[in-house]
């Protein structure tokens, strides 16, 4: 496929995951972009609910004097009138990672802004009586690559597999 034709499919979100530990670095992985796509390592991402149509992701960027940058930005809203939403809201502010999981098997993940991350994103929260709401955002150096799915089906496609021994 040549880089300016037709993209052949427009996928939607179908889950948000967070993580609190862990870390991105730049893939070596065949066929991925070097650099701006993430491999992660030690990172373990916990799904997180949000409402239906309540999400909404968005990538911009800016010229400045230090060269491109790219502002990211994901919304979720959520039911947040249970015993845990002073926790739940809490909790959001601690975030490392937020992967975004997309329909066509791809996720893209925010928080890698340079070779590795050297700021956490900046998280908004806000409620009233019913709904809560969490905004996520980051700015990179690079836009968002792909990530690796582990959750796809088979095997990735980075791990080396022998399947000839000799006995």
């Amino acid at each position: 496929m040549a880089l300016f034709d037709k993209v052949k499919s427009v996928p939607n979100i179908c889950g948000v995951e967070l993580a609190f530990n862990g870390d991105l670095l730049p893939s070596i992985i065949e066929g991925y972009q070097p650099f701006i796509n993430s491999l992660m390592q030690n990172t373990d991402f916990t799904k997180t609910y949000f409402g239906v149509g309540s999400v909404s992701f968005s990538e911009e960027s800016d010229d400045n004097a230090a060269g491109d940058s790219w502002t990211q930005k994901l919304v979720i809203r959520f039911p947040s009138s249970d015993d845990s939403r002073a926790y739940r809201l809490a909790t959001f502010h601690k975030v490392k990672f937020i992967r975004i999981k997309l329909t066509n098997g791809r996720d893209l993940v925010m928080g890698r802004n340079d070779f590795t991350q050297n700021a956490r994103p900046l998280v908004k929260t806000s409620t009233n009586a019913n709904i809560g709401q969490a905004e996520f955002q980051t700015v990179s150096i690079t836009p968002l690559g792909y990530t690796p799915n582990p959750d796809a089906g088979g095997l990735p496609d980075f791990i080396p597999l022998d399947l000839i021994s000799d006995i």
